[in-house]
């Protein structure tokens, strides 16, 4: 009988805005991440953050034999244990993971506080995918104007509230297609945020090539 081959890459998502990320990076920017094509499957916890938290290495220990890595991909807030550090959450659940059978084939990355802190990147892109009519400098003097962007920071100090009343302004809906859009786009280079630059770092160790080679 022959053995069943696997597939490169199951991961495990709190909702569907983050499920839209990794999924329009793998399917269409796997040049710009530096890495092969990868068959994927992405899937959305029943309980969103917080099963997916809680539940998630259980939950992907039935696909050991199915897939060659795994990944948890969460925000930290909502999944239940907000009182912890991303980098000790990440870390409990690689453990998990690797109890369950992963070993070094998994990791779990826990977004801080959530998705919308990546939606900040230095990108021109930025500004027209939520709505406005202007570049990203004079949205962000807007928003400083606003209150919710402070001089001198990299984003604002809220990235959702921030993100909301810019698509308030210009009738834009809250959707994950948004996400999809700016993961589509925006640098991949140009989101300075941690959870995300790990995000690369895995998906390059796991399936990078060879500087030059085009996958």
């Amino acid at each position: 009988m022959t053995d069943q081959v696997k597939r490169d890459l199951i991961a495990l998502v709190g909702d569907k805005s983050i499920q839209m990320t990794p999924q329009a990076m793998l399917s269409g920017r796997n040049s710009s991440l530096g890495i092969r094509p990868v068959e994927h499957e992405i899937r959305v916890a029943e309980d969103y953050d917080s099963g997916c938290h809680r539940q998630g290495p259980l939950l992907l220990q039935g696909q050991l034999h199915r897939y060659e890595h795994a990944l948890i991909v969460h925000d930290r807030h909502g999944c239940g244990r907000e009182r912890l550090r991303r980098e000790d959450l990440e870390a409990d659940q690689e453990q998990r993971l690797s109890d369950s059978g992963w070993g070094t084939r998994a990791a779990a990355i826990v977004i801080d506080p959530e998705l919308e802190t990546w939606v900040w990147a230095q990108s021109p892109h930025v500004a027209g995918i939520l709505g406005w009519r202007g570049n990203l400098r004079s949205l962000r003097a807007w928003l400083e104007e606003k209150g919710h962007w402070h001089a001198g920071t990299a984003k604002p100090w809220d990235p959702k509230g921030a993100m909301r009343l810019v698509l308030h302004q210009g009738d834009v809906r809250h959707s994950s297609a948004l996400f999809r859009a700016l993961a589509g786009k925006v640098s991949l280079a140009r989101c300075e945020d941690a959870s995300f630059a790990k995000l690369k770092a895995t998906l390059r160790a796991w399936f990078g090539v060879e500087e030059g080679h085009n996958p």
